[in-house]
């Protein structure tokens, strides 16, 4: 019987409740089968007279109905305490299982308004996650058409850009014709001829011809190639003239693949010869525009590194002037305009 209340404690609640009633039923049941002896036992002695005592047939008999009622008695006395310890015991637990429900309960309560907290902020995050999204949508679609536009702009400046340099050029081409005219236009001197038998005839106060100004010399210099293919083949067959484009704090070298001009990135050196913008030929800085929307063309100029003879050779010629233009030739060749 222990065994089975054993197997009985571990299960839950409605099950320690029937125990507990089958306990209280096997109880009673026990007391009735008692009072049934005893009924047994006083219906077995012979009905006497008030002043007659009643005799059992044997004395022997008698103590052993005794023994067993007393035996009887100690294991209902051992069953009931048994059964009232228990049933304390199943009490305490019940109970401890009421304040576990309730603690549960509480748990559970805090769990659903910190499950609906939870639900709301999510909810809140997804909508401003949505509004983000929406946003950055249309951060992307100005974006978008902020480049379009820069791309058609730099396209134009392109245009300007040729325009002006053919621009120079005919302007450059027109200052040579007319400084060559007007060395042909210069007065010859006449030689003097004698005219016979003519009184000399008073010579007018001579008139200063007009002379023109010396040509001003500009000043600061500028660099340049004679043409792209003069820094093409410098580039390729020396390897020792670099262009670099500096803008925004970095720097891209010059470099030809497949025939096409093309940046890389790569440290500049730290003596470095600055192009003037309006002589750099398109294809360069048609190849410096793709760089342009990483480094931003804010301050971006370019520079050449030479080597130590073109160097000692512009360091010669800037010495013996104020300004004008350095052009480096296809061979390496360097003179000033």
């Amino acid at each position: 019987m222990t065994g089975v209340r054993s197997a009985r404690k571990v299960r839950g609640l409605p099950d320690d409740v029937e125990m507990l009633q089958t306990d209280i039923m096997r109880f009673l049941a026990i007391i009735c089968m008692c009072l049934m002896i005893l009924f047994a036992l006083v219906q077995s002695l012979p009905l006497t007279g008030d002043n007659v005592r009643p005799r059992l047939q044997s004395e022997a008999l008698y103590r052993q109905h005794l023994q067993a009622m007393r035996m009887a008695v100690e294991h209902l006395q051992d069953e009931l305490a048994g059964i009232t310890a228990e049933i304390a015991q199943r009490e305490r637990y019940l109970e401890r299982l009421r304040q576990s429900a309730e603690t549960r309960a509480q748990e559970l309560e805090k769990i659903k308004a910190a499950s609906e907290r939870m639900a709301h902020i999510t909810g809140q995050a997804r909508q401003r996650t949505a509004d983000a999204e929406l946003r950055l949508q249309r951060v992307e679609q100005r974006l978008h058409t902020a480049e379009a536009q820069l791309a058609q702009r730099m396209e134009s400046l392109a245009v300007i850009e040729d325009t002006l340099r053919s621009a120079q050029t005919r302007l450059d081409e027109a200052r040579i014709e007319v400084s060559e005219a007007r060395e042909l236009l210069q007065p010859m001197p006449e030689e003097p001829t004698a005219v016979a038998q003519q009184p000399p005839k008073p010579e007018p106060a001579p008139v200063a011809a007009p002379q023109e100004p010396p040509p001003v010399e500009e000043e600061g210099f500028s660099l340049s190639f004679a043409n792209e293919e003069a820094l093409r083949s410098l580039i390729a067959r020396s390897g020792q003239v670099s262009l670099y484009l500096i803008s925004g704090g970095r720097s891209w070298c010059l470099q030809t693949e497949a025939g096409a001009w093309v940046f890389k990135p790569e440290a500049a050196p730290g003596s470095l010869y600055e192009m003037e913008i309006s002589s750099v030929p398109y294809g360069i800085t048609a190849a410096a525009r793709k760089v342009f929307g990483a480094a931003g063309r804010s301050g971006a100029f370019y520079g050449v590194s030479l080597p130590e003879a073109m160097n000692a050779e512009i360091r010669t010629l800037m010495s013996s002037r104020q300004g004008g233009s350095i052009v480096i030739g296809p061979a390496g060749e360097v003179h000033i305009q």
